[in-house]
């Protein structure tokens, strides 16, 4: 961790633009505080850099360390000024191709601020990524890598190429399976880390002679909590699950962590499915605190850009929060959402609902949002609800007696649901019975 003073969006883009203004003398560069982003503007091209990403590395570097991610920063903006004319056609970049497992929040996001854009005027073409589904929460991206830079395929570069995505990924894979001559490295007996740490080392994930050759306790287990690390271990090894669990809480610390998710090899394709361990019980608790966190982890961006859509558009939709809470007794975690009436609302998937039409939701108070900030065997915080008398509606419950009244929001992740009104009548009536407390 760095000892220099971390610096929020707004000073961090100070520091930026100081240093691109004295390099780039003449850039016309601003600041939108709204996007986190820098743009060109001098009306001469349509280039736009984001800066959590920067930010987050520039917080967690020394002296020396920011000084370089400050120079790499100038080196990718000045590229993206002179524009792409050194990549005319698909046999330019062929070479070059890799493919990229993202995070499915992750295009979902470029998606939704693609649509910002539009709303606000501006072209949405920079951000209009070429993927495809891959996993339950990833997708498959492809990336153009260069010796200082990588950038990501967009639709557009594919409509420039006149190539499919799929002929675009079948180069990607060929490319990165030259580049993965080593095995796996053992952290632990039965616990595996990928050696690379290339920037590719999560889309190892495609490479299934890399992953036939480590050998594990049951089925193999793996996650990909950011591009530097492919953790594998058997979902027979309590240890190494342990370890797992432990990995992913380190790395949920670092910047670019793109989630906490774990799947399990399966025989039927894509080949992984999401995956708890059962037991022991405090095991279980682990990861599933872990999902737990990267759900809000994810919901918080999410949320972000559709409250700047919505603003932009002039629609009145209120985005919900999801709240966790943990049982002081049994450890249990649960996630409630609030269903206000007469407020049109995008609804969280949560475990519990508190309908404000079936019974005033009483005051509880939910547990840090902090992400992943526990350490393995050091015991959340609780906190207690405030009402013992506190009533729920469970999901099913929910789904099954008024789901007339929610439909899911088109391309959110992780899902929301539209409340279409309030509940009334008959649908009161077949709720009330389900009513429970934590």
């Amino acid at each position: 961790m760095s000892d220099e003073q971390p610096l929020d969006n707004v000073a961090f883009a100070k520091v930026a633009l100081g240093y691109l203004r004295e390099r780039l003398v003449g850039l016309d560069l601003v600041y939108e505080e709204d996007d986190n982003a820098l743009r060109d503007a001098s009306g001469q091209s349509e280039m736009t850099h984001y800066l959590d990403n920067a930010r987050a590395e520039f917080n967690a570097a020394d002296s020396e360390q920011r000084q370089a991610i400050l120079e790499r920063m100038g080196n990718i903006i000045e590229r993206s000024l002179a524009g792409p004319a050194d990549e005319p056609t698909f046999l330019s970049v062929a070479e070059r191709l890799l493919p990229r497992a993202l995070d499915r929040s992750y295009v979902v996001q470029m998606s939704l601020l693609g649509r910002l854009q539009r709303a606000k005027g501006e072209s949405d073409t920079g951000v209009r990524l070429a993927s495809e589904p891959f996993l339950d929460h990833h997708s498959t991206g492809l990336v153009v890598d260069d010796p200082e830079s990588m950038r990501y395929v967009m639709e557009s570069d594919l409509e420039e190429w006149g190539v499919s995505f799929a002929e675009c990924r079948d180069y990607a894979l060929r490319n990165l399976d030259i580049l993965s001559e080593e095995p796996m490295a053992g952290l632990f007996p039965g616990v595996y880390d990928s050696p690379w740490k290339d920037n590719h080392d999560s889309s190892r994930i495609y490479l299934g002679r890399i992953l036939d050759g480590v050998e594990v306790r049951g089925r193999r287990v793996i996650a990909i909590p950011n591009r530097d690390h492919l953790l594998v271990t058997g979902s027979e090894d309590e240890e190494g699950l342990r370890l797992l669990a432990e990995k992913i809480d380190e790395l949920a610390q670092e910047p670019r962590f793109a989630g906490g998710d774990v799947y399990i090899e399966t025989n039927e394709a894509p080949g992984w499915v999401p995956w708890r361990p059962d037991e022991p019980e405090d095991l279980r608790r682990h990861f599933d605190l872990i999902e737990v966190q990267t759900v809000l982890f994810r919901l918080e961006g999410q949320k972000d850009l559709l409250e700047s859509i919505h603003e932009a558009e002039s629609v009145d939709i209120f985005v919900g929060d999801l709240h966790v809470l943990q049982n002081a007794q049994t450890g249990k975690l649960s996630s409630w959402a609030s269903w206000a009436k007469g407020v049109h609302s995008f609804l969280p998937e949560a475990d519990l609902y508190a309908v404000e039409a079936v019974t005033a939701p009483s005051v509880v108070e939910d547990a840090p949002r902090g992400l992943l900030s526990r350490a393995l065997g050091r015991k959340p915080q609780t906190r207690e609800v405030v009402d013992e008398d506190a009533r729920f509606v469970p999901r099913e419950a929910l789904f099954r007696e008024a789901g007339e009244l929610l439909r899911p929001v088109e391309g959110s992740f992780p899902p929301l649901w539209e409340t279409l009104g309030d509940p009334e009548g008959e649908v009161v009536d077949r709720l009330r019975p389900h009513l429970c407390g934590l």
